[in-house]
Order: structure tokens, then sequence, then C-alpha cells
């Protein structure tokens, strides 16, 4: 999933301000699963602005009196959006990663470190989980759209 992707999705379903947009990446926990960094929203903002997929629709004042831009979607971008949604159904190959690899030759290593590798795995996705969970329970304030994104990212 692209960064680009995420912000026309988000947008795509409500007006939002860069920070709001950050605050959803954040509870989605994206870098854990989507390879998208907190960091990058503001970048990818300023590229679908100039690209006119996106428009600063009014700008408002923050809470700490800095004024902040509230971004819409525009039919450029929800035509690209839902095109990109449809094309990454259609065609988005199987996640592959680098644990698949790594399982694989697992043999190679002593029985008593694949075992504590494995722990340390397990012991950390059960981690990341809990946090999910946690922060699953805060998005009563998302966009109902949004919201079984999240949960899916927690199964």
């Amino acid at each position: 999933m692209s960064v680009r992707f995420f912000v026309l999705g988000v947008l795509y379903g409500k007006d939002a301000h860069g920070y709001e947009i950050k605050e959803t990446a954040r509870l989605w926990a994206l870098p854990h699963w989507a390879d998208i960094q907190e960091g990058s929203i503001y970048h990818a903002l300023g590229k679908l602005e100039t690209e006119e997929l996106i428009m600063r629709h009014r700008v408002e004042q923050s809470d700490n009196n800095r004024p902040r831009h509230l971004y819409r979607i525009t039919e450029k971008g929800e035509r690209v959006f839902l095109h990109f949604l449809r094309e990454t159904c259609r065609t988005a190959p199987v996640e592959k990663r680098d644990i698949d690899i790594a399982l694989a030759f697992l043999d190679f290593l002593p029985p008593q470190e694949r075992v504590s590798l494995l722990q340390e795995r397990h012991d950390k996705l059960h981690r990341t989980r809990a946090e999910l969970i946690e922060r699953q329970q805060n998005t009563h304030h998302l966009s109902p759209n949004l919201h079984p994104w999240v949960e899916t990212g927690v199964q």
C-alpha cells in the first residue's frame, strides 16, 4: 500500500487536515503492516496537491493557534483512488515477506537458537497484537468506512 493510496483513501471518506491523517495512520499502526511511515504523509499531501488530486479546502486554527489546512479530494483524485483501489484488488501479488524465506532456511541454525528466535518472534507478535487491539478500541471517532481496516490489521 502506498502512502498516496492511503491519503487518498482517508480523504475519500471525509475532508481532513494533515494531523488527522497522520493520527489515522498511527491508530492503524501502518508501519507494522503497510510499510508506510507517519512522517511521509505530509510529503504525500504536497505531491497530491501539486498533481491536483487533492486541494486545500479551508484553513482552520489549531489548538496552538497555528493555521492548519483542511484537505479535500478532487474529482480527479476520486477517479485515481477508485482506479487504484480496483486495480490493486484485481492484480496485487500475494504478499512476499522476508520471514517466509528465513523460515525456509531455519534448519541452518542450531536447534536451540531456532527455538529461541521463534519464541522471540512469537512474543513480539503477541505484543504487537495487544498494541493493535488497544488502538482498535480507540477508533470510535474514525469514519465508519475506516474502522473495518483497523479490525483487519488486528486480525
